[in-house]
């Protein structure tokens, strides 16, 4: 009897091993495999970022260039006369539930400025990056979109610095590294070596495929949801950081012959992400939007308030602040004529 579980246990081993390498679509394959043997991934390690975007990476409509941002192909050395934007951002900039990169926010927002207003030497480059908060884009502004000499770049930040904010007080750093590490081989659980209950536990969500955040997040950073008093660590833990980040990213585009804009972060209250932890991030997102508005006006910064104008209609969102196409486009319109009106419009 033994012998016959053992080898029905043993059939059913083999039968998921080949059907994973042989028969499953490339996305079923990086959902069940083993991250070590998922060859096309998303991010890539890097010396000051922890993490960035793997350059050439292609998964259907969704793909990098070989400069490592989500889009077409661009030149390094800006050609003559062409005028360029750079966005700062986590995923809500690099548009993660957007699969076709014509779609995403900032391929939208270059076609409308090149299309309705006419401004056919335009680029828009997406540096945004899953998970990012303004620590990483403060060190992506500095060493690797200015080698790119943008002429505009737009920050676009507040719900992922909220989240380096609930953790305990002791470790909310300057150099965020209580919520933030080096990556790290993140391991694997012995019993996940067996590729039927890999399979099994996914497809029951008991377990899931590793992401950025499992590479790159401290383990004893206090997520939210494990957290006894996040309004409490919110409270103890004001966005200080924040405000530097923003200070330095203003200097270094400034003393780099760049302008700047900023954002306020729109999200809808529809849509509750979160469950009953939702209110601690209306809260955050909404003291880092003041933050925003308070910064702009004390250090002359242009800022669109984008929570102001942006509808709250969950027609545009997937969740509480990613959009959907709808909702890119419909982004993509308004800061284009934001900018239209305060960048190019005045031969800046």
């Amino acid at each position: 009897m033994y012998v016959n579980v053992l080898f029905g246990l043993l059939l059913i081993e083999i039968i998921s091993r080949l059907w994973l390498r042989f028969i499953a679509d490339p996305e079923r394959h990086r959902q069940f495999a083993l991250y070590k043997d998922v060859k096309n991934v998303l991010y890539s390690s890097h010396p000051y970022l922890s993490y960035y975007l793997t350059p050439d990476y292609r998964d259907s409509l969704t793909s990098h260039n070989s400069l490592g941002y989500r889009g077409k192909e661009i030149e390094s050395v800006k050609a003559a006369g062409v005028y360029r934007i750079a966005l700062l951002g986590g995923s809500t900039t690099y548009d993660t539930s957007i699969k076709d990169n014509d779609k995403t926010f900032a391929a939208q927002l270059e076609k409308i400025l090149r299309d309705k207003y006419g401004y056919a030497r335009l680029e828009v480059i997406n540096a945004g990056v899953g998970a990012y908060t303004s620590w990483e884009s403060l060190v992506n502004l500095e060493f690797r979109v200015l080698d790119l000499d943008p002429d505009l770049v737009v920050v676009y930040h507040a719900m992922n610095d909220v989240k380096t904010r609930l953790v305990a007080p002791s470790a909310y750093r300057s150099d965020n590294s209580g919520y933030r590490k080096n990556w790290e081989d993140p391991g694997i659980r012995l019993w996940e070596y067996s590729c039927f209950l890999r399979i099994l536990s996914r497809m029951a969500r008991i377990t899931r495929q590793v992401n950025a955040n499992d590479f790159t997040r401290v383990p004893a950073s206090i997520w939210v949801h494990n957290c006894a008093d996040p309004m409490g660590h919110l409270r103890d833990n004001p966005p200080k950081y924040f405000i530097r980040n923003l200070q330095n990213m203003v200097a270094v585009s400034r003393e780099n012959r760049a302008q700047i804009m900023f954002s306020t972060f729109a999200y809808n209250k529809v849509k509750k992400t979160y469950g009953d932890k939702t209110e601690i991030y209306y809260q955050g997102v909404d003291e880092h939007n003041e933050v925003l508005r308070r910064f702009a006006a004390d250090h002359h910064v242009a800022l669109l308030d984008f929570a102001a104008v942006m509808p709250g209609d969950e027609k545009y969102y997937t969740d509480m602040c990613h959009l959907n196409e709808s909702g890119c486009l419909e982004k993509a319109e308004i800061f284009a004529a934001y900018i239209e009106d305060n960048f190019l419009n005045k031969g800046s």
